[in-house]
C-alpha cells in the first residue's frame, strides 16, 4: 500500500487549530527539526536521532519516544538492585515528568539522545546539522 501525505489530516488541523503549548515549545527549541512524513506523521529529531514520533490516533495526540532516550526520575539517588533467592530485581523506576515539554524536559532528553549519539555522522545527523545550523 502506496502511503500518500493527506495536507487535511487531522494532526495538522489539530496542531493549527488547538496549537498545545508542547508543541510550541518543541517548536521553540532551535535544536529540534521537525519534519512531515507522508504516513501522516510528524518526526522530531536531534543530533541525528529521532526525539520523537508524532501520530493523531482516535482524536487524541499519540507520541512514540524510544525507552533509550527517556530520563529516569531516580531523584538523585542511586538505583538498587534486590537480590532474593537467585532473582535480582530492580526497584521500581519511573521517567521524568514531560510537562507540556518544558525546557528543562526537552534539555534531559536532549542529553540522552547526546549520550547515545554523542557525535552522529549519519544522514540524518548531517542533515540535522544543517538545518539547525541554518535555520532552514
Amino acid at each position: 500500500m502506496k502511503m500518500q501525505l493527506d495536507i487535511d489530516h487531522q494532526l495538522y488541523n489539530a496542531l493549527t487549530d488547538e496549537s498545545p503549548l508542547w508543541w510550541e515549545n518543541l517548536k521553540s527549541d532551535h535544536e529540534l527539526y521537525i519534519e512531515v512524513r507522508k504516513d501522516n506523521s510528524i518526526n522530531v529529531y536531534y543530533n541525528g536521532a529521532s526525539f520523537m514520533k508524532l501520530e493523531y490516533v482516535s482524536g487524541a495526540f499519540r507520541a512514540n519516544i524510544h525507552p533509550k532516550f527517556i530520563p529516569l526520575d531516580t531523584g538523585d539517588e542511586d538505583i538498587y538492585f534486590d537480590f532474593l533467592d537467585g532473582n535480582i530485581f530492580l526497584q521500581t523506576l519511573k521517567s521524568i515528568e514531560i510537562n507540556n515539554f518544558e525546557e528543562s524536559a526537552i534539555k534531559a532528553i536532549k542529553e540522552r539522545i547526546k549520550l547515545i549519539n554523542p557525535t552522529n555522522k549519519s544522514e540524518k545527523g548531517i542533515q540535522g546539522k544543517y538545518i539547525t545550523v541554518n535555520h532552514v
